[in-house]
C-alpha cells in the first residue's frame, strides 16, 4: 500500500502473472488524490476474473537519493519531473502540479482557476473546478478573437 507520496509509476499486469492467493473478483476504484489509503477511495462493479484479464499494478514513489534530482516540489515533498506538471494528472497525490497552471499540456481542461483536470473528469458528474465549468455541457476552451464580438469560446461535446 502506498503511503502518503502516492505511486510513481501505475501500470496494469496478466492476471496469471500475479500471486492471486484465491482472489477470483475484480473492482473498479476511483480516487481523487488526497485518499491517505484505498479505503478512502470509491469502489464499483465487482466481476469476476479471467486468467488473461488485466488488473491494475501499481509501484510506490520513492524519494529521490540524490536531492538534485526534483524539478518540481510538491506541496507534500513529493518530487517530480516538469513535463508532469499542468497535465491533468495528479502526479503529486496533493494535486499541486495541476494547480497554478497558465495553461494545460495535451487534451487536458483548464479551470478558470488555473487547475489543470484530465478530460474523463468533464461531465463526470463530480465538479472538480470552483466554478463548476467542468460540468457544464459546453467547455469553453479558446476564447474566438474578433474585434467588437463578445468573447464566447469553442465549445466542444
Amino acid at each position: 500500500m502506498c503511503v502518503f507520496r502516492g505511486a510513481a509509476e501505475i501500470s496494469s499486469v496478466l492476471y496469471k502473472d500475479i500471486d492471486n492467493q484465491g482472489i477470483d473478483h475484480c473492482v473498479s476504484v476511483r480516487c481523487q488524490g488526497y485518499e491517505n489509503s484505498l479505503a478512502e477511495c470509491s469502489f464499483s462493479d465487482r466481476t469476476p476474473l479471467g486468467f488473461n484479464d488485466k488488473v491494475a499494478k501499481a509501484t510506490c514513489y520513492q524519494e529521490p537519493k540524490e536531492r538534485s534530482a526534483c524539478e518540481f516540489k510538491c506541496v507534500n515533498n513529493k518530487c517530480v519531473l516538469l513535463e508532469q506538471t499542468c497535465d491533468g494528472v495528479d502526479h503529486c497525490g496533493d494535486n499541486s502540479d495541476e494547480m497554478c497552471c497558465k495553461d494545460c499540456r495535451g487534451d487536458s481542461f483548464r479551470c478558470k482557476s488555473g487547475v489543470c483536470l484530465s478530460r474523463e473528469a468533464l461531465d463526470d458528474g463530480i465538479m472538480d473546478c470552483l466554478g463548476g465549468e467542468d460540468e457544464m455541457r459546453k467547455h469553453i476552451t479558446n476564447p474566438v478573437g474578433r474585434s467588437g464580438a463578445s468573447s464566447h469560446g469553442k465549445t466542444n461535446s
